[in-house]
């Protein structure tokens, strides 16, 4: 009777030591949505100010003179918060978190005699090339490190969450963007850019007399005084000798979208992806991956 009560207690303390580091996982996790909201809450609050307009002037065609070059530039009031990059930054750092606190976790469930020496070594692998997950003997991956460490079920569910392991290509799987991201992150802040994506658009419900001919948007970030479109039109005619100069008037002023962005080295260069839809990615990819190793065991 004392052996099995022992037996039993001991089963109870493993399973809470094991419950223990998979709340952490989670937490990490939780922290990162907290630090997602309060970022899409300030977003929120910054679009209703109604902080960047645009502004216009036209002048003359340098080959046409029945045509009028038109240029539109930002004017932002007040500024873009400078505290969206580290906020960014902390969900980054909190998804990364959650995924080896998992791991090292299961680890120390799995051996009292984990040393600290494997401990530091020990994180959520994210590979990119299958190759990768052998490793050649000089540079050993997880199928060389992991067994002994962790058990054969959790790194298969490790494997089956692998970049390279998806029907789509790794680049742009959500792990792989979140390894990349992180990377970036490490070695300069984050960078959130408010740009001009293309979609000028006139409202052409009123009548209006100018013929559109062309419309460039500009790749420039949305800074107050940054030229955000082109657009070239052909020039309204005088009705009478008396009315002067053929100036260009709009009713009303045509509109150009923007979305605050972020780029990602090698998947989308500047000016990037939506930045609180690449969240939303990224917070999924690691929702669904601690959720596969938990319920491998982890």
């Amino acid at each position: 009777m004392i052996a099995a009560g022992a037996q039993a207690g001991a089963e109870h303390t493993d399973a809470v030591v094991k419950n223990r580091w998979v709340i952490s996982a989670y937490r990490k996790l939780g922290w990162a949505k907290t630090r997602a909201e309060q970022l899409q809450a300030s977003v929120n609050e910054y679009r209703a100010l109604d902080p960047i307009n645009f502004d216009f002037k036209n002048s003359d065609h340098p080959f046409d003179p029945d045509r009028a070059v038109i240029k539109f530039y930002a004017a932002v009031e007040p500024p873009m918060p400078d505290w969206w990059g580290l906020a960014v930054g902390d969900v980054l750092v909190n998804l990364r978190s959650a995924l080896d606190h998992a791991i090292i976790g299961h680890a120390r469930t799995q051996s009292s005699g984990l040393t600290e020496r494997q401990e530091r070594s020990l994180y959520f692998p994210i590979l990119d090339e299958e190759a990768k997950w052998e490793g050649p003997s000089s540079n050993k991956g997880p199928a060389r490190t992991l067994p002994g460490l962790i058990a054969p079920a959790v790194i298969d569910a490790i494997r089956s969450c692998q970049p390279f392991a998806s029907t789509f290509p790794a680049a742009e799987h959500p792990l792989q963007a979140l390894n990349t991201l992180v990377n970036v992150d490490k070695h300069r802040e984050i960078t959130v850019v408010a740009y001009a994506p293309h979609d000028l658009s006139v409202d052409t419900t009123k009548p209006n007399r100018i013929e559109i001919l062309e419309i460039t948007p500009s790749s420039n970030a949305l800074v107050d005084g940054a030229l955000a479109a082109t657009m070239v039109i052909r020039r309204p005619r005088a009705t009478t000798p008396a009315a002067g100069p053929r100036g260009v008037s709009f009713d009303p002023v045509p509109e150009i979208g923007f979305v605050e962005t972020l780029p990602i080295p090698g998947v989308a260069e500047e000016p990037g992806l939506d930045v609180m839809q690449v969240i939303d990615t990224l917070v999924n990819g690691v929702q669904s991956t601690l959720d596969t190793l938990k319920a491998a065991g982890a």
